[in-house]
């Protein structure tokens, strides 16, 4: 949702074009994996000027109504409607906070589509493109390793969290998967053919919407 002053302006038409173009599918892994936050098109709309969209001259308390975001806190219900503006700080226009009703941010709810949407491709492929992936543990090492190349596109994208550990020197791409031995599976599923669950746990790398540095003068 995107309050407006001006009944010409489609705000929410405009942040859409905007996320449209965020195509996760084009990264750079081995960029990626050397730390660069730019190997893909991860992206968030806040901050983000809109073409044809001017700011509204509101104070922030009215921006804090219409967005629900406080300043060091985040956004809360309690104090405003979770929809988005766009204004102006320091002669740039912008978009806050760029959060859709239930109080995810835009990025989040893309992100998350594109990660299952194609996981469940990457799956679908592996076992329509071999003449059959027999129930052993094997067999299921490779729908994981179809899971595990996915999220590699998701590394080279941006959205996979990157980090360099406290006592480490290379960058580590913070995602696990987990699936069980077959033959801790129920006979019962294994006679369906219904694969084990394949767990994947990955943190997203998100984006930072605020923030502050204390400062002290010594004499």
């Amino acid at each position: 949702m995107f309050y407006r002053t001006d009944a010409m302006l489609y705000g929410a038409l405009a942040m859409l074009a905007y996320a449209s173009t965020g195509d996760l599918d084009r990264g750079n892994l081995r960029a990626a994996q050397r730390g660069d936050i730019n190997s893909g098109n991860a992206y968030t709309l806040t901050f983000k000027k809109l073409a044809g969209i001017t700011a509204f001259n509101k104070n922030s308390a009215v921006v804090q109504a219409i967005t629900g975001f406080v300043p060091g806190l985040g956004l809360n219900p309690a104090q405003g409607h979770y929809k988005n503006c766009c204004v102006n700080v320091g002669d740039l226009d912008m978009v806050v906070e760029a959060s859709v009703g239930s109080g995810a941010f835009i990025d989040e709810i893309h992100v998350g589509d594109w990660i299952v949407a194609q996981t469940q491709e990457s799956m679908l492929s592996a076992l329509a493109n071999n003449p059959r992936i027999p129930y052993t543990n094997p067999g299921a090492g490779i729908l994981t390793n179809a899971v595990d190349t996915f999220m590699q596109r998701g590394v080279a994208a941006g959205v996979v969290a990157t980090d360099l550990p406290a006592d480490g020197e290379e960058f580590v791409s913070e995602y696990q998967i987990r699936v069980d031995l077959v033959e801790n599976i129920p006979a019962s599923q294994r006679c369906n053919r219904i694969a084990p669950d394949i767990r994947v746990d990955f943190r997203y790398a998100g984006a930072f919407h605020y923030g502050s540095a204390s400062i002290i003068m010594r004499f």
